[in-house]
């Protein structure tokens, strides 16, 4: 899951629009779309603010760190031996 569809998600389960967001974090309604949409991401300080106001650690909006596939574990683990 991407962090603009995170922001989607976490948004709409606290039932805020986009422009109420927005003016939460004193923002417009764009920069929110397009955080969803994928065009840009949110400032660190964006993002600090929207934990708090989504009530979420940080870690839940960044997204959890993307693993390697067995696949490419095991193909590494080959290539070291």
């Amino acid at each position: 899951m991407t962090i603009g569809e995170t922001i989607r998600r976490l948004r709409k389960e606290k039932g805020l629009t986009q422009d109420a967001l927005a003016d939460a974090l004193e923002i417009s309604r764009q920069a929110v779309a397009k955080w969803e949409s994928g065009k840009s991401a949110p400032a660190t300080e964006n993002l600090l603010k929207l934990a708090a106001l989504l009530e979420v650690p940080l870690e839940e909006l960044a997204g959890p760190k993307e693993q390697p596939s067995c696949a490419l574990e095991e193909y590494a683990r080959m290539q070291l031996e």
